[in-house]
């Protein structure tokens, strides 16, 4: 997800306007606007100022470190669910199910990604093999 999609999201679910929002924090009119059209993105202390409106991170926002791999779970949820579902270990498997879902539940309610640090947890590393075309997903528990 790109950082205006994480901000026009963040607006809806506070329920605050691109107006609104650019005079609380102080932005030039029509910054989100020329945002949202590829006219630019939000500066440094544009981040920062959203970051501490929204209570979020700017890690989540800029969707790096442990942000930019739930990113890369959300785009492969599938992928995600085929691995947990040919664990090994049924307690595991049941376990990882009950926290995927806990956190789509919670993701799709609340920007504030730190409810979710079960991710560090399971997944040590996730790459894309491009040779293969392959998501790989190295699992802490195996």
């Amino acid at each position: 997800m790109s950082i205006i999609q994480k901000i026009l999201d963040l607006m809806a679910q506070n329920n605050i306007s691109a107006h609104q929002l650019e005079k609380r924090l102080g932005l030039a009119n029509a910054s989100i606007q020329a945002w949202r059209n590829g006219r630019g993105k939000p500066s440094a202390d544009a981040l920062a100022k959203l970051s501490d409106y929204f209570k979020v991170p700017v890690d989540y926002l800029l969707g790096v470190g442990l942000y930019g791999k739930l990113n890369i779970v959300e785009e492969n949820l599938d992928t995600i669910l085929s691995a947990i579902g040919n664990c090994e270990f049924q307690d595991m498997q049941e376990w990882l199910y009950k926290q995927l879902i806990e956190y789509l539940r919670i993701v799709k309610k609340l920007p504030i990604l730190n409810v979710i640090p079960f991710l560090e947890l399971f997944i040590k590393d996730i790459n894309y093999d491009e040779e293969t075309n392959e998501l790989k997903i190295h699992w802490n528990f195996k």
